[in-house]
């Protein structure tokens, strides 16, 4: 791989939490919650309109102007296991603080307007820039395809989320992709941790908040055959929390402003 394409992924690598859509840094995440997945035995049908609910959740958390995300994906193929996990902040339209740990490698991704970087062993350096920093814009799609297929939704035991009860909401939609909830189709090859492409049937769960009605967790698991790959296991949690509250709100790290200020 050119020296190129490493500094390409490892920016895009920052990013795909928001899409795969894994993040997770020890000790910085939120409390485990209880009953953290639901009962899937449990579920009760809902009518297509219930779609509806759904979609307006996920849309509404496009509107928000700054969220925490937390993405964990994990990955198998035989008897080889790989994660990919990060935690962080986006501040719309082109603000994201993100850590990132893929595979033992521990990066920091920072952006501000078209200006991008990456820190690896206290090293900053230039990445490229994400064009979309819309986290929620691939569960929209997922929904909207699951509308247009007529999917079977099921309603499951309500679930505490951070902060909040959520109705949590289950289907599986045919013919998807799994890319990250955030990222392009042009920069999946950059961020996911298996081969980009059609993945087959991906079963989505959707966590509505009770009071507040924004989508603040989707899981996605999929058992699928890739092209030149073979058989994939995926499985994908995305959390959106301190949604449009002040400890979401993004500041430049200092250790950048001194690196700058010392290259000038």
């Amino acid at each position: 791989m050119s020296r190129k394409r490493r500094h390409e992924r490892r920016g895009a690598l920052a990013w795909g939490a928001a899409g795969v859509a894994g993040w997770l840094l020890a000790g910085c995440g939120p409390a485990v919650q209880p009953s953290d997945k639901p009962d899937t035995g449990q579920g009760v049908p809902q009518p297509q309109a219930a779609w509806v609910t759904v979609l307006a959740a996920a849309e509404a958390g496009q509107r928000a102007h700054q969220y925490m995300i937390k993405v964990d994906v994990q990955s198998q193929q035989g008897s080889l296991h790989s994660t990919f996990s990060a935690y962080g902040a986006i501040n719309r339209p082109d603000r994201v603080s993100i850590d990132l740990l893929d595979q033992g490698t521990d990066l920091y991704f920072y952006q501000q307007g078209q200006s991008a970087y990456y820190r690896q062993d206290g090293q900053w350096s230039p990445a490229p820039a994400l064009t979309d920093t819309d986290a929620y814009q691939g569960y929209v799609r997922a929904i909207q395809n699951g509308m247009q297929q007529k999917a079977p939704l099921i309603q499951l035991p309500k679930v505490y989320v951070n902060d909040e009860y959520c109705d949590v909401y289950q289907a599986t939609l045919s013919g998807q992709s799994l890319w990250p909830g955030g990222v392009s189709a042009g920069d999946a090859d950059l961020v996911w941790p298996v081969q980009s492409g059609q993945m087959g049937d991906v079963r989505y769960t959707f966590y509505v908040g009770q009071r507040d009605h924004l989508l603040r967790r989707v899981d996605m698991e999929s058992v699928s055959t890739v092209r030149e790959i073979g058989t994939v296991q995926v499985d994908a949690t995305t959390v959106f929390f301190d949604i449009d509250q002040p400890a979401a709100q993004i500041t430049l790290p200092k250790d950048l402003v001194k690196q700058l200020e010392n290259v000038n």
